[in-house]
């Protein structure tokens, strides 16, 4: 029986993670999304004892230029250090094209990883795209998602999400950590907008 639960738990987890990676093209071509506003080089949350920070270095980029897209976490609380277990990082991205009404959710392995946090001592994870398709999707959307497998985003607007997900180890009964921020830039035929 405790099998049969372990297998039907497991099989709702699959069901749930086929569903996010959904995605709807029809606003190809539509007009600016982002206002000014949005384009920022950093956003910071804080959650509990940690915060999660994500930076660009630019609001617009050119179209085959690299993106330089990162996160920091960093344990801000009171005691001398603390462990946090995870997936393969604590922190992942996802990425939201607008004009194309696509959003990717990223995905990673899932083993269970510790890692040791000091106070104020931020880890640097860098953006890398993470997502895929399938052969049942759209040939424009697999056109889409290998290019940013390239990390060389084709023109667009853009919004990064980094999201936090972690427990404190050894204390796994309590609640966990998940929390995320994001951040927005466009990419031009010209670089300039």
């Amino acid at each position: 029986m405790k099998k049969l639960v372990i297998i039907v738990i497991f099989a709702l987890l699959l069901s749930a993670c086929g569903e996010a990676g959904q995605h709807n093209t029809t606003h190809q071509g539509a007009s600016s999304v982002l206002n000014k506003d949005e384009l920022v080089l950093d956003r910071k949350v804080i959650e509990g004892d940690f915060e999660l920070a994500i930076y660009t270095k630019k609001s617009i980029y050119a179209v085959n230029e690299l993106i330089d897209v990162y996160a920091e976490l960093t344990y801000i609380g009171e005691l001398e250090e603390v462990e946090i277990g995870h997936a393969m990082r604590p922190v992942g991205f996802g990425i939201m094209e607008h004009t194309r009404d696509l959003n990717i959710g990223g995905v990673m392995e899932e083993p269970y990883i510790v890692t040791l946090l000091k106070p104020n001592e931020p880890i640097q994870y860098k953006y890398s795209f993470s997502g895929g398709y399938s052969s049942d999707d759209d040939a424009d959307y697999i056109a889409f998602v290998k290019d940013l497998q390239d990390e060389q985003l084709p023109q667009g607007e853009y919004t990064i999400t980094a999201s936090a997900s972690f427990n404190i180890h050894g204390q796994e009964s309590e609640p966990s950590y998940g929390f995320s921020t994001s951040i927005s830039f466009i990419v031009s035929s010209d670089g300039v907008k």
